[in-house]
């Protein structure tokens, strides 16, 4: 292929004005063109350039030059002035700058134009690159496989700055140079991001799959002291996480931010332990205490988990979880035997003063939450009884008149999917176990 750019470097507009063809004069071209049986030929006409692109040998310069001539009345030597010549790759990189809206040195009568091929080919690569880091990152939640995930990004880019330079005939060193710098520009940002993640994390409140992650260790000091200082509840909310994991991958919520919220959903039993069913060992406390003091002592714990969580600067989102997870609910059990001696108790005292579910994950862990509990209580059960429960539970909290799930966007399908996977999940919490036979005492 061969390439004729008629520009000039003084004054664009007389040149414009000179060599511009009108749409008669355009179709006059072809038809020569075709008369002297050129097999390919196009035209573009810029706003500072006319571009002639023409399949054939150097013998069809002198057919432009003779169409010029007769049409516009410009001398070989006027036309030669302000027109350059482009053969075979050369041609088909020049094809490539025009194209890409992209002006080099020469084009640009020896000044560096805004973009270069090497700026275009760049922006390509980054773009690959991209793309493939965010597709690599969608199943990666550590912090080392971001690195991995930079590394996948920067072998697309460098396959893409191949590629090009391949087509724009650049020799293998160069080749090589330009898909090294960028593969290695990638493996450096996944580095550098990785290394400074954490403070991105405080400083923005970002829950990140990694930062996610490291907050499920058994070993962080919160799920430490819940595991020594309130076993019961410890056992309550590992129940919990794995019943919200599950419901919450069923309809495509955070699975892994309702895992780690309905983790720490009760670490505001840590203030008084003893006071919560499930970590007494003999006697009931609230049996030498008033409804009302029972009462105000068990709902502290939703502000008291917030506040606790808030000081070892969890997530904001987790924080959020653990505020809402009983909504503004009523202790029905408290206020109905409250309402035994009194029957005209306030019931005020008797209600969370929380916010109802903000988000699906958090009226996910407030319904896990309460099945779980629920289904404990139940004891030794049929799988037909806890069926029975969690469905009265769940639909109870949104046909209730206080409607604990009004403010989360659930439709009544993802409602459903919730019960079906508790159902499914309790099934291997509460599975059956077989009974040992006693070794018969000898005589």
């Amino acid at each position: 292929m061969i390439c004729i750019s008629i520009n000039h470097k003084n004054s664009i507009t007389e040149t414009r004005e000179r060599f511009a063809l009108s749409d008669e004069e355009k179709e006059q071209f072809f038809r020569m063109a075709g008369a002297q049986k050129i097999d390919g030929c196009v035209l573009l006409m810029t706003c500072n350039r006319c571009e002639i692109y023409i399949s054939g040998s150097r013998e069809v310069y002198h057919v432009v030059e003779e169409f010029f001539q007769k049409k516009k009345g410009i001398t070989r030597e006027e036309f030669w002035k302000c027109a350059m010549r482009y053969e075979k790759k050369a041609a088909v990189k020049h094809l490539y700058q025009v194209v890409c809206g992209l002006e080099s040195a020469v084009l640009a009568g020896g000044k560096e134009g805004i973009f270069t091929t090497a700026a275009a080919v760049m922006m390509a690569a980054n773009i690959a690159s991209c793309a493939a880091s965010v597709f690599a990152l969608k199943r990666i939640n550590t912090r080392g496989g971001m690195i991995a995930a930079s590394g996948i990004g920067g072998a697309a880019g460098a396959a893409v700055t191949a590629a090009v330079y391949i087509a724009l005939g650049a020799t293998v060193r160069e080749i090589l140079t330009y898909a090294g710098c960028v593969l290695f520009s990638a493996l450096f940002s996944g580095l550098f991001v990785t290394g400074s993640l954490t403070i991105w994390e405080e400083l923005f409140d970002i829950a990140t799959p990694a930062r996610l992650n490291e907050l499920l260790n058994t070993g962080n000091p919160l799920l430490k002291q819940l595991m020594y200082d309130a076993p019961g509840t410890y056992q309550h909310c590992m129940n919990v996480a794995a019943l919200a994991e599950g419901a919450a991958e069923k309809i495509g919520a955070n699975a892994l931010l309702a895992k780690v919220g309905a983790a720490y959903h009760d670490v505001g039993k840590l203030r008084r332990p003893q006071y919560f069913k499930e970590n007494q060992q003999a006697e009931n406390i609230h049996d030498t205490l008033s409804p009302q003091e029972s009462a105000s002592i068990i709902i502290a714990h939703q502000k008291d988990g917030a506040t606790i969580l808030a000081k070892n600067k969890l997530p904001g989102a987790v924080v959020r979880i653990a505020a809402e997870h009983h909504g503004n609910s009523m202790m029905t059990y408290f206020y109905r035997k409250a309402a035994e001696t009194d029957p005209n108790v306030n019931p005020k005292g008797f209600r969370y003063p929380g916010n109802k579910p903000s988000t699906r994950e958090g009226a996910i862990v407030m319904l896990a939450d309460c099945c779980e509990a629920a289904v404990r209580s139940l004891g030794d059960c049929t799988r037909e009884a806890r069926e029975a429960m969690v469905h009265k539970i769940i639909w109870g909290k949104l046909t209730d008149g206080e409607n604990q799930l009004s403010e989360v966007p659930l439709t009544l399908a993802d409602i459903s999917s919730i019960e079906k996977s508790f159902i499914r999940t309790f099934g291997g919490l509460m599975h059956d176990r077989i009974e040992y036979p006693e070794e018969a005492k000898k005589e």
